[in-house]
């Protein structure tokens, strides 16, 4: 195709350009001499920022910059596309390309050419060509008419903008001028260029729009095509076939008319019917009567009169319609009779009654005046000769004709125009007396009826009884056997079906949660032959068992009928019984300290409980908790909760209540109803334990029967109530103790009290009387005796002072550490307590400082993300050897705060995880998976983590992943430590050592916070971040001080190495680090790869990506691989070395 340049050039200037001499240094073509060396300046590179603007309809206009390299010795460039190419000068940089095809796209590629004609480096871009605002209509629209009967419809695409069309929407009507309504027959979208649709209708002109539509979903301009449709005969199967509107005996009324099918506009002219007189089964020609009508305009129902005929004659007849294309052909045939007279009532009329029906036998009339067409049988119900009850409604009266004719019986050929017939009318009331009478018919009429005749119907199933109800029940009483009754009443079956002997009733009971163990009950009521029947029946069963659930079911009986009436059913559950406990075994226990917080809260363990007897299945569970020592021990109670229909929950303080009283009085911690027990009490198979934490909750929601927080260092009495359907028992009481609670002000309080009494009785009594005063974990040493460095020469001397008779000395550093965080350390913990944060915590005891929790962003734009975050996390900054906030320490994200959790890796930048925790430890959930498997990925809100890389080296797990939200994609790279239990220490410190330098060797930037966690973020936690802190001062000064260290954690979160063997434990690292066993380097580094068939390792193989990984094992202490990013994918991050846990020397 054809297009037009634009340079935007000046004429003078480019002639001025044309003259100017070229610059030195510059290639050109010359004719050396033989043995003359060219040196040839390096190749002219691309044009820098190449643009390319679609703004102008069927233009694209280029722009650049000339090359960074040689563009001096630029002569001109040659731009290229399609099959066309054009030479500018170099002094121009704009290119404007027309007459291009709207949404065309195409390839520019722009190269510098030098002054030797040399062409540089090209530089491409594509762009398409803008489209047009509308289409133009389509050319060359076709409309024929095509067998069988359809419309072809074809043309061509636009002249102007066809790339830029991507269907064509084509749409067909015609138009009833009688409505004045266009009807729509075709309507469809096509990426082709022609259509055929049918059936058409005949003598039609049908009207065709065929509208572009663009690649951005806008309409073109429409073309329009009409045709008018072939003339066609009517089809015969479009015309209904004729029927008779009167047979008399010399004529027939016919009539017929168009289907609505009919595809057929052509004008009709005339309806001819023929008729032809039957004889012996076969048309008589001479016969033939042929009729024809003219039709009148817009008619399409055509009615005629065919005589004279023959009377009592069998005629067959059709029909044929002409239109302006000629005549159709002939409907299907049909027979007609004449008419007739009518004739006599039949003769020896004989009834028998069965249960549900009467069978009928006649004679055919003496005189039939003709052909007997068919016979009306009326039967008429009298009345039931069983009793029907007073308030049942009356038998519907029963006075019904049947007509008997040919058709009544299609499989059956029968001819009325017999001798002896017989007939069986049904679905009549058993055990009832009807009449019976009885008429013929033929083509003229109805003949009189006989005379009416007397049957009785026999006796058949009774109907369900009426009413079936419990009217009461009595029992269990309390401390007696069980003992309960039911009484039933019913009424008499409205419809009995005959007379009336018994009774029969079974009872089914089955317990919910013990199916194979059912109780059946059977009984029956009988009533004698001349016994008077009532209306209302009832019967008591007092053989119950209790709280089972019984299908009652009650049939009928009735005489000379084997089977029973359909059973009516009703549910029923018969009361449970009083709840007896054994209380000679021990079921359930308290335990304080292993409660969250030992000083507020208390550990229930409902174990296995035994009964003495059955009463069903425990419904819910009560504990009920009162203070001791001030007030009389609570008494256990039994008694009924069920007196008025529904539970009714016996009245127990709530804890609001009690906890307002100087003596807290017996209250229930429980909600109301509480069943933690979902198998019966008398199933033998053992249940696990039950849990409950008393006092676990803030209480300021004001829920009834709150389970509050108890009060420290004060004893209670717990009682456990079993609570049955009917009633409720007490456990005996089981006494518990929460832990004490020590107050600074009582502290502080003693220690002026003791300086006081120093000055006065002097130093001895002083001392004395400071010792007896001193809390227990102060008797080691006090908070001012810190611990000075001890440089690494003399390590191993001091670690066994520390460790000797029992690590006495280890243990009072600890002590004194616990003493500062429990009673010196002035740091607030405020923002936890607000209501929405309270689920974001792991551990109640365990919240980050005010001053240096981790804060979120809270004005991002998160109202669409579940559960809308604010600016909390469970999570805080923790100072390191060099730099000020080098570690968060946080806790093990909880299903809820995942999504906080991964906000805070985006806002802070994180770039590597530590994990020193398993998600199940002991059987206890320690951590969530907040993190997908290898190849997978979860979405939290609008964060997406993806596991693209994973690797078992030994000591943990190296993983990689990719976090995503919106445009930002960050990779973070995640080490799972694997042995480390829950408040203990790993098996060897040379690992933790390795695994330590490992995470300090791989980061890239120690400015960037390195996230840990285990399960609270504090014990593991505090006792890694330590070590790194520790190991890096003896690298640097030599020296070492575990105490200073965990002192300064302490300062930043709570808790921080948190049992006696981590602080242990980090002294024994100390003296693994200066032992000349772990300075040796190793030789040779080695992968563990996880093996599909070991189904019991908690992760999925893994399977590297070896272009985008390379690895390199046992190769001399370099790398063992690197991993290579995207480029779309941080690309700061570069290329991160990662090492085997023995390619770390110790003394690095």
């Amino acid at each position: 195709m054809g297009t037009t340049l634009s340079v935007f050039q000046d004429p003078a200037s480019s002639s001025r350009l044309k003259r100017l001499p070229i610059p030195p240094n510059c290639p050109v073509r010359s004719i050396s001499s033989p043995g003359d060396v060219t040196i040839r300046p390096p190749l002219i590179g691309p044009v820098r920022d190449l643009r390319a603007n679609t703004d102008i309809d069927r233009s694209i206009l280029l722009t650049w910059r000339p090359p960074k390299d040689g563009f001096q010795c630029i002569k001109e460039y040659l731009i290229t596309w399609s099959s066309e190419s054009r030479t500018i000068d170099a002094s121009n940089t704009t290119y404007n390309v027309t007459n291009l095809e709207p949404c065309a796209t195409y390839e520019f590629t722009v190269n510098p050419i030098d002054h030797a004609n040399d062409k540089g480096e090209p530089e491409s871009i594509t762009a398409t060509v803008r489209e047009l605002q509308q289409l133009p209509k389509v050319t060359e629209l076709e409309l024929n008419e095509v067998e069988p009967r359809s419309l072809s419809v074809k043309w061509k695409p636009p002249s102007n903008g066809s790339f830029c069309v991507e269907s064509y929407r084509v749409v067909a009507w015609y138009h009833i001028p009688e409505t004045n309504k266009d009807v729509e027959v075709f309507s469809n979208t096509t990426i082709d260029q022609h259509v055929t649709f049918g059936e058409v209708i005949a003598c039609m002109v049908y009207q065709v729009q065929v509208i572009p539509i663009s690649i951005s979903k806008n309409d073109g301009l429409n073309e329009i095509g009409s045709v008018k449709t072939k003339e066609r005969t009517i089809l015969s199967y479009h015309v209904e076939p004729i029927r008779a509107i009167a047979v008399n005996s010399r004529s027939l009324e016919l009539s017929t008319m168009l289907l609505s099918e009919n595809n057929n506009n052509c004008l009709l002219v005339s309806i001819q019917y023929n008729c032809t007189m039957m004889v012996e089964s076969e048309p008589d020609p001479a016969s033939q009567i042929v009729k024809e009508f003219v039709i009148p305009n817009s008619n399409t129902s055509f009615e005629g009169l065919v005589e004279p005929l023959v009377p009592f004659s069998v005629y067959t007849c059709n029909a044929r319609i002409q239109n302006i294309a000629g005549w159709s052909d002939p409907t299907p045939s049909f027979e007609f009779k004449t008419a007739e007279d009518v004739p006599d009532s039949p003769s020896v009329l004989e009834l028998v009654g069965q249960n549900r029906s009467i069978e009928i036998t006649w004679q055919a009339p003496t005189v039939k005046n003709g052909v007997v067409v068919r016979y009306r049988i009326h039967v008429r119900m009298i009345a039931p000769e069983y009793p029907l009850p007073k308030l049942c409604t009356p038998l519907e009266a029963f006075n019904e004709t049947v007509d008997l004719r040919d058709e009544v019986t299609p499989d059956e050929a029968r001819s009325w125009d017999g001798v002896e017939f017989q007939h069986v009318v049904a679905k009549l009331n058993p055990y009832t007396l009807y009449t019976v009478q009885v008429a013929a018919a033929t083509g003229a009429g109805l003949g009189p009826y006989t005379e009416p005749k007397e049957v009785i119907t026999l006796p058949d199933i009774s109907n369900i009884t009426e009413s079936f109800q419990v009217d009461k029940t009595d029992g269990p009483e309390l401390d007696q056997p069980y003992q309960a009754s039911v009484w039933f009443s019913w009424s008499l079956p409205c419809g009995l079906h005959g007379r009336l002997t018994r009774f029969v009733a079974q009872m089914d009971g089955s317990r919910k949660q013990e199916p194979a163990i059912p109780h059946v009950l059977s009984w029956e009521v009988n009533v004698g032959e001349n016994e008077m029947i009532n209306d209302t029946y009832s019967y008591v069963e007092n053989r119950l068992k209790p709280e089972y659930n019984y299908t009652v079911s009650l049939s009928v009986e009735v005489a000379n009928v084997s089977e029973l009436s359909p059973a009516v059913k009703l549910q029923y559950q018969s009361p449970a019984g009083i709840p007896t406990i054994d209380h000679t075994e021990e079921w359930f226990n308290v335990n304080v300290f292993e409660a969250p917080n030992p000083t507020n809260t208390a550990r229930i363990v409902l174990g296995d409980l035994k009964l003495t007897s059955d009463f069903g299945s425990i419904r819910y569970m009560a504990l009920l908790v009162s203070e001791r020592l001030c007030q009389k021990d609570p008494v256990s109670r039994t008694d009924f909760i069920n007196g008025s229909g529904s539970p009714e929950w016996p009245e127990v303080p709530d804890w609001y209540r009690a906890n307002k009283m100087p003596c807290v009085v017996q209250y229930q911690t429980t909600p109301m109803f509480w069943n933690p027990i979902t198998r019966p009490a008398s199933e033998e198979k053992r249940r696990e334990p039950i849990e409950y934490v008393v006092g676990n909750d803030t209480c300021d929601k004001g829920q009834k029967y709150c389970n509050g927080p108890l009060k420290p260092g004060t004893e209670y009495a717990l009682i456990v109530r079993i609570f049955s359907s009917s009633g409720y028992t007490d456990s005996e009481m089981q006494v518990f103790r929460t832990d004490s609670l020590i107050k600074i002000g009582l502290i502080v309080s003693t220690v002026a009290g003791c300086l006081v009494l120093a000055f006065i009785g002097g130093l001895l009594i002083v001392c004395r009387k400071q010792r007896l005063l001193q809390p227990a974990q102060q008797t080691g040493r006090t908070p001012t005796e810190e611990p000075s460095d001890i440089p690494l020469k003399n390590l191993p001397t001091q670690f066994d002072e520390l460790f000797q008779s029992n690590r006495e000395k280890v243990s009072k550093e600890f002590q004194a550490i616990n003493y500062f965080s429990d009673y010196a350390l002035q740091e607030t913990v405020t923002f936890q307590s607000a209501r929405e944060n309270e689920r974001k915590n792991r551990y109640i005891n365990i919240l980050p400082f005010d001053s240096n929790r981790v804060l979120l962003d809270s004005n991002d734009d998160d109202e669409d993300i579940e559960n809308a975050a604010n600016d909390y996390i469970n999570a805080s900054f923790i100072e390191g050897y060099k730099y000020q906030r080098e570690y968060i320490a946080t806790q093990g994200p909880k299903q809820e705060t995942c999504y906080d959790f991964w906000r805070m890796v985006l806002q802070y930048e994180i770039e590597s995880i530590v994990m020193l925790t398993q998600p199940i430890d002991h059987d206890k959930n320690k951590c969530c998976q907040y993190f997908p498997r290898f190849d997978q990925y979860i979405d939290f809100g609008d964060i997406r983590v993806k596991c693209t890389q994973e690797l078992n080296l030994s000591l943990y797990y190296k993983r990689l992943f990719l976090i995503s939200k919106g445009n930002l994609t960050k990779a973070v790279f995640h080490y799972h430590f694997l042995e480390w239990p829950d408040h203990s220490c790993p098996a060897s410190t040379a690992d933790l050592i390795k695994f330590s330098k490992i995470i300090r060797a791989e980061r890239k930037s120690y400015a960037i916070p390195l996230v840990i966690h285990c399960s609270a973020g504090v014990g593991r936690t505090g006792t890694f971040i330590a070590l790194d802190i520790i190991l890096q001062r003896m690298q640097q000064e030599k020296k070492v001080n575990v105490y200073d260290t965990v002192k300064r954690l302490r300062r930043q979160r709570v808790k921080m190495v948190q049992t006696l063997d981590q602080y242990a434990f980090l002294y024994q690292c100390c003296l693994e680090y200066v032992s000349k066993n772990n300075r040796k380097k190793p030789k040779t580094s080695n992968i563990e790869v996880i093996r599909r068939d070991e189904k019991d390792k908690p992760y999925p193989d893994v399977i590297l990506d070896m272009e985008q990984q390379q690895v390199a094992v046992a190769n001399g202490g370099k790398p063992l691989f690197n991993i290579k990013f995207p480029k779309s994918v941080n690309a700061g991050v570069g290329n991160v070395t990662s090492f085997a846990p023995s390619e770390i020397e110790s003394d690095k």
